[in-house]
């Protein structure tokens, strides 16, 4: 049972890692503020779900922006 729960831990943030980069760095910042980004990109992300969103054109757009970078 815990470790089905980890696994779909681990999914949700992989998910959320490949959507906004900067999870995927070191954090920077204090613990207050990178338990803020953390839920922001959750909100952000359950809000596109939710409103019917083109989810995987908009991680193509995303991944062609970031490219360059």
């Amino acid at each position: 049972m815990v470790s089905t729960a980890r696994v779909t831990v681990e999914r949700a943030i992989g998910i959320l890692k490949a959507w906004f980069r900067i999870l995927e760095s070191k954090p920077r910042y204090t613990p207050a503020k990178v338990t803020k980004i953390f839920v922001a990109c959750c909100i952000l992300h359950n809000y596109l779900a939710e409103s019917g969103s083109d989810l995987e054109q908009m991680e193509d757009e995303i991944r062609i922006a970031t490219a360059d970078e």
